[in-house]
């Protein structure tokens, strides 16, 4: 009784819920090392650089400036790092872990600004179980500070478009801007783009909000505060270069696409990685109607047919999508769970059996499958004893951070480029004693534009789906380097 009637109580201790179910999907094995996904340990390896350095404002790899993204996962990483005093990769996913358990609750607010507690505590527990949402909250990427931001922006608009006094609605929509800078800084434009359409798609029929006017002008007054935390000391570094190069780098080009990919695309993912809550999307469609608009599937369905619409597309760009779809499903499911049994204990079955997959996965039947670690970790452990700990490594269409991140260091490692004219007088010039280490399939390309070269044969491994080989740069061409030269 104390608890219904006391509704601030009631809600810190679904907070409670949600953090302690938040710890128990995403902590369990974190710092596994049996499987790295694309370019978790290029994060890694940065943040051990930037640890090393002690320098949070811009982001190196094997020492050479990278104009990747601005620091936001990296720098929190790296100080922690610090204070453990080691590099792990569970030092590196801690801050999308972190990111992946306060978006949880922030959808947990959204959801109670917009519908009601039972709603809002079924999307967000929902949304955990979820695997397009879970996998990346234990991945170092800046996927899940982008979500986060986005979240938490459009959690301070929400309440600032309901609040009545002008001054708590300038403070809301400070705090919102300030998250959109957050989101814009992990990952560029749809940091802002998606609270604005959630500004446009919320208030629709619904009087108590009232859409920012002057407040868009506060709005981007935070965002710009956020986004000047790290710009101004990257402007000052450089009179700018360095911003410059972050700002217009090629990676923000989402139109840019090695591979064209059907429009469609995205539906199947989509639908996939929303498991098991997408199986109720047609109860949920079909509620719409009974109900009269939905707000929060609306917003899923606009940024499925943004990224739908752009030609680069990659499965982890829908993530922003996954907590409205989990909010506006719950809906549904919360209205026919009072009329249905069935639907009833589907999701008292399906809900909790999708929490426990990921800790039980990563936890048990991982370690029992994958019985050493990710191939790249056990290929780099094989070189290292060979090249020594001064030996000079020049590497050549291989993941080279691997290499830098086991050895702990990244001195005398050099990453060269298969299409720079350097990299041709680099090899040619480089003494004896010097290491090569490449993609089997690319060193047929090489050796036609240098000719050949005096390599001994060190090493070769099957690396995943390629072959990486490891030569000696010696006194004489290689009966392997003739080879490969006359095949070609």
């Amino acid at each position: 009784m104390f608890l219904a009637l006391n509704p601030d109580r009631l809600r810190v201790l679904d907070w409670a819920l949600l953090m302690m179910l938040g710890a128990l999907v995403i902590i369990p094995a974190l710092g596994q090392t049996r499987a790295c996904i694309s370019h978790e340990i290029l994060h890694a390896e940065i943040i051990r650089e930037m640890a090393e350095r002690g320098d949070y404002v811009e982001t190196k790899i094997l020492g050479e400036r990278i104009p990747d993204k601005p620091p936001v996962m990296h720098a929190p990483a790296a100080l922690l790092t610090r204070w453990l005093g080691h590099p792990s990769l569970w030092v590196a996913r801690f801050p999308s872990a972190l990111a992946g358990i306060l978006g949880i609750l922030a959808a947990y607010e959204i959801g109670r600004a917009l519908l009601d507690r039972r709603a809002a505590l079924l999307g967000a527990v929902a949304l955990l179980g979820m695997p397009g949402y879970s996998l990346l909250a234990r991945e170092a990427l800046p996927d899940m500070i982008l979500c986060a931001g986005i979240l938490f922006s459009c959690l301070g608009l929400v309440l600032g478009m309901r609040a009545q006094k002008p001054v708590v609605r300038t403070i809301y929509f400070a705090l919102a801007g300030g998250a959109a800078g957050i989101a814009v800084l992990a990952k560029g434009p749809v940091g802002i783009l998606f609270p604005v359409f959630f500004v446009i798609l919320v208030p629709f029929r619904r009087a108590e909000f009232k859409r920012p006017r002057v407040g868009w002008l506060v709005f981007i007054v935070g965002l710009l505060a956020t986004a000047a935390i790290w710009a101004v000391p990257a402007y000052l570094r450089d009179h700018g270069l360095y911003l410059h190069q972050v700002i217009f780098q090629r990676d923000l080009n989402l139109a840019e696409a090695v591979q064209k990919k059907p429009f469609y695309l995205y539906f199947g993912v989509g639908f996939l990685l929303s498991l098991p809550l997408s199986i109720f999307l047609p109860a949920a469609l079909l509620d719409c109607r009974r109900h009269g608009y939905s707000s929060l599937l609306a917003m899923a369905a606009a940024i499925l047919l943004v990224f739908s619409c752009v030609p680069k597309k990659r499965d982890h760009y829908l993530l922003p999508m996954y907590p409205f779809l989990a909010l506006g499903i719950a809906t549904a499911i919360v209205r026919r769970t009072e009329t249905s049994l069935l639907v009833r204990r589907v999701t008292w079955t399906l809900v909790p059996l999708s929490l426990a997959a990921m800790p039980l996965y990563f936890a048990v039947i991982q370690p029992r499958i994958l019985h050493t670690e990710d191939p790249e970790i056990v290929f780099a452990k094989e070189v290292l004893p060979i090249i020594g700990t001064d030996g000079r490594v020049l590497c050549v269409q291989v993941h080279s951070e691997v290499l830098a991140w086991v050895a702990g260091r990244y001195d005398g490692m050099s990453d060269l480029n298969l299409k720079s004219a350097t990299t041709v007088d680099r090899l040619r010039q480089a003494p004896k004693g010097v290491y090569l280490l490449i993609n089997e399939k690319n060193l047929a390309p090489l050796l036609k534009t240098t000719g050949p070269l005096p390599l001994k044969l060190v090493l070769d491994r099957r690396v995943r789906k390629e072959t990486w080989d490891l030569y000696r740069f010696d006194d004489a061409p290689d009966p392997v380097s003739m080879k490969a030269v006359k095949a070609i």
